[in-house]
C-alpha cells in the first residue's frame, strides 16, 4: 500500500492558501467600484456647488464694487439733487438711485448744509433669479447762497 504525501490537514491548509493568493471575487470587485464611484459622484457635487458659490460670490462683489463708485461720484460727477434715476452700468447690471431730503431736527435752520438721504438699488440676474443689493446711507451738500 502506498502511502500519500503529507495529512489531509497539510491539504486543506495549502488549498485555503492558494485561494487567498488568487485575487479579489467578481462581486467584491463590483462592490469597491459601486463605491468609487459614490464617492466621486459626491465629489463633483460638491466642486459643483463650490463653483456655483464663488460665481454668485463674484457677482455680489462687481456690484458692490459698482455701487460703491456711484455713490463715490454722487455730488461730484453728479449733482446731489432730490428725485429719482435708474439706469445701467452695463448690459447685466442695472441701477436704481432716489434721493430725498433728510428730515431731521439735528441741523439748526441756518445752517449751510443740507443733508439727504441716497438710497442705491443695484441688480442683475435674469427674470427668474433676480438679485438685488441695496444700500441707503447719508449725504451732506452746501445750501445755495442766494
Amino acid at each position: 500500500m502506498k502511502r500519500a504525501r503529507g495529512s489531509g490537514k497539510r491539504n486543506d491548509a495549502s488549498r485555503r492558501r492558494r485561494s487567498a493568493l488568487r485575487g479579489f471575487s467578481l462581486l467584491e470587485t463590483i462592490a469597491a467600484i459601486l463605491l468609487l464611484a459614490i464617492a466621486v459622484a459626491a465629489l463633483m457635487r460638491v466642486a459643483s456647488a463650490s463653483l456655483s458659490l464663488t460665481d454668485k460670490l463674484g457677482q455680489t462683489a462687481r456690484a458692490d464694487m459698482l455701487a460703491q463708485g456711484k455713490l463715490d461720484a454722487l455730488g461730484i460727477a453728479e449733482p446731489l439733487v432730490p428725485g429719482e434715476r435708474e439706469g445701467a452700468f452695463d448690459r447685466d447690471y442695472r441701477w436704481h438711485l432716489r434721493i430725498a431730503a433728510w428730515r431731521d431736527d439735528a441741523l439748526p435752520p441756518d445752517s449751510v448744509l443740507l443733508l439727504y438721504q441716497v438710497e442705491l438699488r443695484v441688480s442683475w440676474g435674469d427674470a427668474r433669479r433676480p438679485r438685488e443689493l441695496t444700500y441707503t446711507t447719508l449725504r451732506t451738500a452746501r445750501r445755495s447762497t442766494p
